[in-house]
């Protein structure tokens, strides 16, 4: 195979790199039968990437060459998982005996290794890597981007998904409104439930996709963050509160059912763990953490901010989510049906996957895909 060389730094052209990468593997299944490791490393003498290919010892591996300074944004391609039969793209580190074995001579000290094993499928591998492609020239695209956040992105965070099997309705039954409202033992079910998840998570922290969130809404990329949790990391993250609609509230504050007044969680549950009694507002009134329960209705003006940005979109991207619960999984659709781009990245299926108006469905774990995707498109625009 001969080799392929470009001109520039990865942080700057880092789409070219990727089709790059494309050609090296759709040629890499054909170089290696039987299976085989292609390995990146950086030569620090020469300020190189070479990727080599190795048929699990047998022939000659060819080599390829290009002009760079970093391996960043090519470690975290390599993290990216294919679909299920696909086979699995794993990251390692390989040792310096490894490569001077290969090629005696050159020095190495950082390299990522991607198993190629025998089963993978030239269009699925490739596909991958074009879809990562795809989403970052959306981004790179896009000015008044409506993000859609599901539970998925919060469990990098150690937040169970509430469906998933380490998720809360596999072990509790949800208080409906009405029975809050009306029953002091509903209440009480519902506050031990709240003060249970306040102990587990009250110190869980935004992970990278919040923080890709909040890196594109600093570089004028975001129209809207429309988010169905309530765990109040998108808040914690950065991102800024005329760009946020939680739909479904937030677990950051109390709230007065009777005169609305909002207050500091901290002091409430106290007295609820020292007392067992649900507290009051000074005004009488239940107090209750600032989420929507079933049987309760969204706020009328969250919703119209949801509406309204996603009638003024030009990008909206669905991440984390099953887009299963109505009517917070309309506002997507709605934005779609304009005709504006629509990608959706979800580790399992989804309401929406055989929408007609979706352009783009990576199959995965968000906090694998759209991290290094959002980085790459705020980094080409400066």
């Amino acid at each position: 195979m001969k080799d392929i060389r470009y001109e520039g730094n990865i942080f700057v052209d880092f789409a070219r790199f990727v089709r790059v990468l494309c050609n090296l593997i759709k040629n890499a299944r054909e170089a290696m039968p039987n299976g085989g490791i292609f390995t990146l490393g950086t030569d620090l003498v020469g300020e190189q990437v070479v990727i080599r290919m190795s048929d699990t010892g047998i022939g000659i591996p060819p080599k390829f060459s290009a002009n760079s300074s970093s391996l960043r944004h090519a470690r975290k391609i390599s993290r990216h998982r294919p679909r299920d039969g696909d086979g699995e793209i794993g990251r390692q580190r390989a040792s310096e005996n490894d490569l001077g074995r290969e090629r005696a001579g050159e020095r190495h000290d950082r390299r990522v290794r991607i198993p190629v094993p025998a089963a993978w499928s030239i269009g699925a591998s490739t596909g991958r890597l074009q879809a990562m492609l795809d989403l970052t020239d959306y981004l790179r695209a896009a000015r008044r981007i409506l993000i859609f956040t599901g539970a998925g992105i919060s469990t990098g965070s150690g937040i169970p998904d509430f469906r998933g099997p380490e998720g809360v309705w596999t072990r509790r039954q949800p208080v409906y409104y009405q029975d809050f409202m009306s029953s002091e033992t509903a209440r009480m079910e519902h506050w031990d439930y709240k003060l249970e998840a306040w102990e587990s998570f009250r110190e869980v922290q935004p992970n990278d996709v919040h923080r890709a969130i909040v890196a594109l809404e600093a570089a004028g990329k975001i129209g809207m963050v429309v988010t169905q949790n309530i765990d109040g990391l998108h808040t914690l993250a950065g991102t800024s509160r005329e760009r946020l609609v939680e739909l479904h509230g937030t677990n950051s504050l109390i709230e007065c059912q009777s005169c609305q007044r909002r207050s500091n969680p901290e002091t409430h549950f106290d007295f609820f763990r020292a007392q067992r009694t649900p507290p009051l507002c000074e005004c009488g009134g239940f107090l209750k953490p600032a989420t929507i329960s079933f049987g309760q209705s969204l706020e009328p003006n969250e919703l119209e901010r949801a509406r309204h940005a996603a009638e003024e979109a030009d990008l909206v991207v669905a991440l984390g989510s099953t887009l299963s619960v109505y009517p917070a999984s309309a506002f997507p659709l709605m934005a779609a049906q304009r005709g504006v781009p629509y990608v959706i990245i979800n580790r399992g299926a989804t309401e929406h996957d055989h929408e007609s108006c979706v352009s783009l469905r990576i199959e995965g774990e968000v906090n694998e895909i759209f991290p290094a995707a959002a980085e790459s498109a705020c980094s080409r625009g400066r």
